[in-house]
This record gives C-alpha cells, structure tokens and sequence, in this order.
C-alpha cells in the first residue's frame, strides 16, 4: 500500500508523456458520412489505429443510398510534411455492418441473391492537414472513396451451369472536413 501511488504513476506514465503519439481523427462528410479514428503514432510518418464511421451507401436492389455503419482498422501516412502542412493519406480495412433481405431478385434469365449479411469495408484517402495548436492538433481536407464489398450468387433458369459466385462492390466518394484532436 506504501507504493501505490508509484506504482500507478510508472504504470500511467508511458499513456500520458507520449501525448503527441495518440490522436483522434473526427470529420464530416459529404455525400452523407461522418467518422471517428483512434491513431497511434507507429513512426514519424506512420500511424495505425481503428475507428468508426457511417456512411452513405446504395445497397443491391435498392434505389436510394442508406446510411451505413462501419468498423474498421486504419494506417495513416505522412508526406512532404513541414512544421505546420502535410500530405496525409490512410487506407481503412474493416467490415461494413448491414442486413440483406435475404430474398431472391430475377433478371430475364438469372436469379441473383446475397446470401450474407454485413460486406467488407475498405477505405483510400488523400488529404491536406494544416497544425493548429501547440500539440499538433489542427483541420484537414481529404477526399475519401469507400467501398462495399458483398457475395454475389446467380443462377440460370435457362442453361444448365453450375451457381455463379462473384465478388461485387459498390462504392462512393466523400469529400470531408475535420479535426485531428
């Protein structure tokens, strides 16, 4: 009980002096979207973390864009950067989360269906980020394209081929504004 307190105070101290290593990305998009990234400074010019976001997507068989949440995990980079510009780029992995209707759509020939719900998120950006604060927080302007990758079976009625499995995406760009804390 003596070192408590020393011991809690070695145990935090590498998670409060490093300060500048740990960042939060937050933006808002448009077409619809916003998005919330955890970052950890790897190296100078490199950053891995995780986030979430939700953005606009068109689903199969549906018309209109829907809002669409996303778990991911996240690399940035870092480029031509002075004391207070940069060049940022990141690519996002993750898992968009999402239910399919489960129900079977015909074409003249083919029956399609996506047989799983949620589809594979993946994420490229470019952005320019300009330091604001004394601990390297400031804004950025990226463009982003996110992409919604799902299965896709068909079937013929007509010929006498075996079920077709195809890999389809679908995919937007968003031009966003935000705020590395």
């Amino acid at each position: 009980m003596k070192y408590l307190f020393t011991a809690l105070l070695l145990l935090l101290l590498p998670v409060w002096l490093p300060a500048q290593q740990h960042s939060l990305y937050a933006d808002l998009g448009v077409p619809a979207g916003l998005s919330a990234t955890y970052n950890y400074k790897v190296t100078k010019n490199l950053g891995a973390g995780g986030g979430v976001q939700v953005q606009s997507f068109y689903l199969p068989f549906t018309d209109k864009a829907r809002l669409i949440p996303a778990i991911f995990a996240d690399v940035h980079l870092t480029a031509w950067a002075t004391k207070r510009n940069r060049l940022i780029s990141f690519l996002d992995l993750g898992i968009n989360l999402h239910r399919q209707d489960q129900s079977y759509h015909r074409g003249s020939n083919l029956v399609y269906n996506i047989p799983h719900n949620n589809g594979f998120y993946s994420g490229l950006g470019l952005g320019y980020f300009r330091r604001i604060t004394k601990r390297g927080g400031g804004a950025y302007l990226a463009l982003k394209l996110g992409l919604n990758w799902y299965n896709f079976k068909e079937y013929s009625i007509v010929t006498d081929y075996e079920d077709r499995s195809t890999l389809s995406g679908t995919g937007r760009p968003a031009l966003v504004i935000g705020f590395k804390f």
